[in-house]
């Protein structure tokens, strides 16, 4: 009986783990394409046509690692901030509700 509330615990805890991790990279991802988004914006107020080389790297890498397939960011900054609000509203989508708490029920004997 001791042995069974034990492993689970330990199975809480794992669990409980693997749900801040998740949680974390999810702040994560979404915290870099807002920075992303950031870099589009100010781009397009200084009037750019064109999204530097360095940048647009980094977005196509994100969006890659962020949605499944292979996307290509487009040269121009006004689709490809475009791009990075649907995979912002993605992210968000994947985030738990504010009601679904990210931590197990405690254990009760």
């Amino acid at each position: 009986m001791l042995r069974d509330a034990i492993i689970s615990i330990r199975r809480a805890d794992a669990d409980a783990s693997r749900i801040r991790e998740r949680a974390i990279a999810g702040r994560r991802a979404l915290s870099r394409a807002e920075e992303l988004s950031a870099q589009l914006e100010d781009l397009l107020l200084a009037g750019a046509t064109e999204i530097p080389r360095p940048l647009l790297r980094d977005i196509r890498a994100f969006i890659t690692n962020e949605q499944a397939g292979a996307v290509r960011a487009p040269l121009d900054p006004a689709p490809a901030l475009d791009l990075l609000f649907d995979v912002q509203e993605l992210l968000q989508a994947r985030r738990p509700r504010p009601h679904e708490s990210p931590r197990p029920a405690s254990f009760v004997a």
